[in-house]
């Protein structure tokens, strides 16, 4: 986002967010404006307007850049399906492809977070369980479900910018050794 495109988003948030920005100096607008502009960085002015504005209609208190970019996320890609949907997607290509049709059955799942969790638990694995272990294939989907939509969700919030130096980070602190021990100070 444009310092210019972050001006206008701090003038929309002055007027309909009027009480919560009366006291507000110069001083403290540059240092918003500044911090703003950068975590918002990789985002589109036209796209942070609209995220604004859905903002707005739904919050009665100003958001934070936090729930811009949340919002942002919601307005730039398509939503996942929720658990349930996937894992009654998942038994109709059980119950379509079957066991040896593992292939084609991947292929009928509209999302790739879908098929990722069902290679994880084996297609082959939740084909021949048990009908008593049903539940806890459910469970077990149901946790690696959230576990990886929670990750997707939070990789499309955080500015590559950020990303990309959090990784360089990353890159240049020692790995420890596999048999390490953590001792709390």
């Amino acid at each position: 986002m444009t310092k210019t495109g972050t001006y206008k988003i701090l003038a929309v948030l002055k007027a309909t967010y009027p009480r919560f920005y009366t006291n507000m100096k110069a001083d403290e607008t540059e240092v918003i404006v500044s911090v703003w502009s950068e975590m918002l960085l990789d985002v589109d002015d036209n796209i942070a307007t609209i995220a604004l504005k859905r903002l707005i209609a739904t919050n009665k208190f100003p958001p934070s850049i936090a729930e811009l970019l949340e919002s942002v996320r919601a307005v730039k890609y398509i939503p996942l399906p929720d658990a349930g949907q996937a894992w009654e997607e998942i038994n109709q290509a059980i119950s379509n492809f079957g066991y040896y049709r593992g292939e084609e059955a991947m292929a009928s799942l509209s999302c790739d977070t879908t098929r990722q969790v069902v290679k994880r638990m084996g297609w082959r694995e939740l084909c021949s369980a048990p009908l008593e272990h049903e539940m806890a294939n459910r469970a077990h989907f149901l946790k690696m479900w959230d576990s990886m939509t929670e990750r997707i969700k939070e990789n499309q919030i955080i500015p590559d910018s950020l990303k990309l130096t959090i990784s360089q980070i990353g890159q240049s602190v020692p790995s420890l050794p596999d048999n390490a021990t953590y001792i709390a100070s």
